[in-house]
């Protein structure tokens, strides 16, 4: 009896944690950093190749992650990934934010264990002007035009499409 009190809560506990995150990211803009007095969640989650079995074994290319791109949801939110590992993010109305971003395929990102294999890749942008703020996404999947990312702490998924 004890144990199913325990795994109640733990349910509990998950689902608050669930909609708490799915509330905060329904604006479409980008993720607030989580702050040192809040631990990083850790998230644990099934690569979009799990989740679409159409793609199982194969590599997913993100050379073309280099151009600018825009938001789908939100035009005002635009991403500039320079050939050099440069990033620049902005946003209307604000001002940019210019970080180093890495592809790679490690454990943990950003404070949060995340599963590995030979399909999963992680965008990393390191800002240079504050070396404890860090922004990690899963990268879905890229096209000529079109670039998907999901921050670790959601499950909300950022469309792009590449500008000419």
């Amino acid at each position: 009896m004890k144990s199913k009190t325990i795994i109640l809560a733990l349910a509990m506990s998950c689902l608050i944690l669930i909609a708490k995150f799915s509330f905060s990211y329904k604006s479409g803009k980008p993720p607030e950093k989580l702050t040192e007095s809040q631990p990083p969640v850790k998230v644990y989650r099934q690569s979009p190749v799990d989740q679409n079995p159409g793609n199982i074994g194969k590599k997913m290319n993100f050379s073309n992650v280099v151009g600018s791109w825009k938001s789908e949801e939100d035009e005002n939110w635009q991403f500039i990934f320079l050939s050099n590992g440069t990033c620049i993010e902005r946003y209307v109305g604000s001002s940019s934010d210019t970080s180093n971003y890495s592809i790679s395929n490690t454990t943990p990102q950003c404070g949060v264990i995340v599963p590995i294999d030979q399909t999963t890749e992680y965008l990393k942008l390191s800002f240079p002007a504050d070396s404890s703020k860090n922004n990690c996404y899963l990268l879905n999947g890229t096209t000529d035009s079109t670039l998907s990312i999901s921050p670790l702490e959601s499950y909300k998924v950022f469309m792009f499409r590449k500008q000419q």
